[in-house]
């Protein structure tokens, strides 16, 4: 009839930028977007503030947990349009990690585009590490835990999105000598090298030893029953390095008396 009533409902268009970073606008176009409620992001992100620019043009800010997907509105009549198309998200590219040495314990910083997007970062094997983000020369810092392993550092996004940086070898103690090789059990062992500051335990025939480090250098103390065989020297990532040396102990007449007497008892 002549006094029908006509609802108008919103319908969208367009949506640009379709590669967008989080964070920034949205610009929605359509017939009577003025209209809509609310804006949806995937997976299911749902924007209620909307900039109104006219009846034909609005913008959003895109959440930082928005996916790659398709854009919907919703009216406040509860009518529902979805955008042609999908958008995509921007993710840090082109990532660079430098250090002086990987070391455990030592920084890296890690370089690329994007670096804003990152909210953790994890080193192989899932070992996460406190990461700072600078402001001025757009670089993510962190230090190197024990338990890091060879490896990517994976960086994630409020969205759940990863992206890997290149492999990274991490610094192994190293073993350049081993004195003395012979001695009487009781009396300390020095092993000389490089890095034996990451050796967390050590192991002579399968028993475990104390040891100190001095001056670099692992001093490692026997006891009166320890056996002849290899060092195995631990780290706290399970990296574990063997001397080629082998260890042969000779010992007190009076404590292999004892220990004779204490096995027949």
């Amino acid at each position: 009839s002549e006094n029908e009533v006509v609802i108008r409902q919103p319908e969208i268009e367009s949506v640009a930028p379709t590669t967008i970073k989080a964070g920034e606008a949205l610009t929605i176009k359509g017939k009577d977007v003025d209209l809509l409620e609310s804006i949806t992001f995937a997976p299911s992100v749902t924007v209620t503030e909307i900039e109104v620019v006219d009846t034909k043009s609005i913008k959003v800010v895109v959440p930082a947990t928005a996916t790659a997907g398709a854009v919907k509105g919703t009216s406040f009549a509860g009518v529902e349009t979805v955008a042609p198309g999908e958008i995509s998200l921007v993710a840090p590219t082109e990532l660079k990690v430098a250090a002086d040495r990987f070391k455990a314990g030592e920084s890296v910083t890690i370089s690329g585009k994007d670096l804003d997007l990152v909210t953790s970062l994890v080193f192989a094997s899932g070992v996460a590490a406190e990461m700072s983000y600078d402001v001025d020369s757009k670089t993510i810092s962190a230090v190197i835990p024990a338990t890091a392993v060879d490896g990517a550092i994976t960086l994630s996004l409020a969205n759940g999105v990863t992206v890997d940086s290149e492999a990274l070898t991490l610094v192994k103690a190293e073993v350049t000598g081993v004195a003395p090789t012979e001695l009487m059990a009781g009396e300390t062992i020095t092993v000389s090298g490089n890095d034996l500051d990451l050796v967390k335990g050590v192991k002579i025939n399968g028993m475990d030893h104390e040891f100190s480090l001095v001056d670099g250098a692992l001093v490692i103390t026997t006891a009166n029953t320890s056996q002849s065989g290899l060092i195995t020297l631990s780290q706290e990532n399970g990296v574990k390095v063997e001397p080629t040396e082998s260890i042969t102990f000779s010992y007190d007449s009076l404590v292999i008396v004892t220990a004779m007497q204490s096995s027949c008892s």
